[in-house]
């Protein structure tokens, strides 16, 4: 990652991202099981979400849970970025031979294959 698709002529590069859309579905994501899980493998993950999806309540607080969970997540030895920054970092120390190398139709497919059942999980999971 990044990674560049050779269907997709006129853009440059591609990169996967975790749905947080929701405060639920956020706080599934940073559950302590899946950081303590990213950072035993040296991973990152990038997550999309809108703060406006039930962050807070009507009394402008946050919701406890995702208070809990980000403050665990805080306490970690993270490098927290913005995407750019990171994508930016993961271009920068690839290896010169996998710059403009495009991803294989075997792995497309499976990524595709990846997010078709979290989307049916996340509807039974979240509704939405």
């Amino acid at each position: 990652m990044p990674y560049i698709e050779k269907n997709k002529k006129h853009s440059n590069y591609w990169f996967s991202s975790s749905d947080g859309h929701t405060v639920e579905e956020f706080n599934n994501l940073i559950s302590e099981k899946n950081i303590d899980q990213l950072k035993k493998e040296k991973g990152l993950c990038i997550v999309y979400t809108h703060f406006a999806s039930g962050f807070v309540n009507e009394n402008g607080e946050l919701n406890s849970e995702f208070k809990k969970k980000i403050e665990y997540l805080s306490n970690q030895n993270g490098w927290f970025a913005p995407a750019t920054t990171v994508l930016d970092h993961l271009l920068e120390n690839k290896k010169d031979s996998d710059v403009n190398k495009s991803i294989s139709n075997f792995y497309l497919n499976k990524l595709d294959f990846t997010w078709l059942v979290e989307r049916i999980i996340k509807r039974v999971k979240f509704g939405r």
